[in-house]
């Protein structure tokens, strides 16, 4: 089994194909640029391999809360093309896979904490770890948050 892992990040966009076991197959990275270029060029990488599902990581602030009509999108970010912008959405429809999202901070951490040993932390891999985001999956489709949420991307706790 494949599972696809987008770590989006206010500067670049990093893909993963991996399996459950944590093994990174193909990766690729592209700037984040506007929604109607990069997201292309996501959905492109992401669409050539037989995926079962797609976790991710995104910069934000987003929308987590899954009984919102805007759940997994960008919100109020000073990327002004990406604002409102419904990244998990687009790529779900697109690739008709099941898709969670969580802070790229929350997947971050998440790898650290998931298995040292296979999901290292990005700092060190610079590669998403897609045992990782396969449990933002699981855990987005319940409703639950992926990670500890000990630090909002700006520094505050989450309220």
């Amino acid at each position: 089994m494949l599972i696809g892992a987008l770590e989006a990040g206010g500067t670049k966009m990093v893909c993963s194909i991996g399996n459950p076991q944590g093994g990174v197959l193909q990766r690729a990275s592209f700037p984040t640029l506007t929604p109607d270029v990069t997201v292309p060029q996501i959905v492109d990488f992401i669409g050539k391999f037989d995926v079962k599902a797609l976790g991710i990581g995104s910069f934000g602030p987003l929308d987590l809360n899954p009984a919102s009509p805007t759940y997994g999108s960008i919100t109020k970010t000073p990327k002004k093309e990406w604002i409102q912008y419904p990244l998990m959405t687009t790529l779900k429809d697109a690739l008709g896979v099941p898709t969670g999202i969580d802070t790229d901070v929350n997947a971050a951490a998440l790898a650290d904490e998931m298995d040292r040993g296979t999901c290292s932390s990005r700092r060190r891999r610079a590669t998403p770890c897609p045992t990782a985001y396969a449990r933002i999956i699981g855990t987005a489709s319940k409703g639950w948050p992926a990670a500890p949420r000990l630090k909002s991307a700006g520094g505050f706790p989450p309220s």
